[in-house]
């Protein structure tokens, strides 16, 4: 019969700090997703605004496109033990969406805004998506 090892207290650790690196970039987010219901500033060029804003949300997308791929997971999988493969994602896709908020580039005016107590419906709709 075989018998299962506990992981030790640096795997247990760096799992842990992981999940705790998610959390923090979901609570990022959060302060980032009530920041871009404002006006944008005014003056700014928006053309290399956007154009970057699309290069930084491609490069966080392309991390989730390429590490479901067979080979990114091989790659992995040499690199980081087995029991670490999920937390090398998470930390890598947290640390994105970090970046993501922190360098993304305003643009003036707003694109839409809800009126009254649809603004409500509207930020809960935006909120589960």
């Amino acid at each position: 019969m075989a018998t299962t090892r506990a992981p030790s207290f640096a795997v247990q650790a760096v799992a842990w700090l992981g999940g705790a690196a998610f959390v923090a970039a979901l609570a990022f987010y959060g302060w980032f997703f009530v920041l871009l219901g404002r006006p944008g500033p005014v003056g700014v060029a928006v053309t290399p605004a956007i154009a970057w804003n699309v290069a930084l949300f491609t490069l966080f997308a392309l991390h989730h496109s390429v590490m479901a791929r067979t080979g990114a997971k091989a790659w992995i999988a040499r690199t980081v033990p087995a029991v670490l493969e999920r937390s090398a994602y998470v930390w890598v896709a947290s640390a994105l969406l970090i970046a993501v908020c922190l360098l993304w580039q305003r643009v003036p005016g707003l694109v839409y805004r809800l009126p009254g107590a649809t603004a409500w419906l509207g930020w809960t709709a935006q909120a589960c998506g």
